[in-house]
């Protein structure tokens, strides 16, 4: 996992190559629950982003590979915190 982004002290994304992809906290890292993935994306995700709004999130990568048929975005967005589109 390498990338980190949080709400605050208790709510946090971090994202990056092992499954899932991205992980949320809402108790300050105490557990960490995996993406709902609606985006069919597979690929890794090295970047993490609030927002500033709500809890919508982005994650996201530089590697995108328009041939590889589990990299469907550069980026992947929340706006419920959990449930991840493309």
């Amino acid at each position: 996992m390498r990338g980190l982004a949080c709400k605050d002290a208790n709510t946090c994304w971090i994202t990056g190559r092992s499954l899932p992809r991205v992980l949320r906290t809402t108790d300050g890292g105490n557990s960490w629950v995996g993406w709902s993935n609606q985006s069919g994306y597979s690929n890794w995700l090295w970047s993490a982003a609030w927002t500033g709004n709500g809890n919508t999130a982005l994650a996201g990568t530089t590697c995108y590979d328009p041939a590889d048929g589990g990299a469907t975005a550069n980026w992947v967005r929340t706006t419920d915190g959990q449930s991840w589109q493309g």
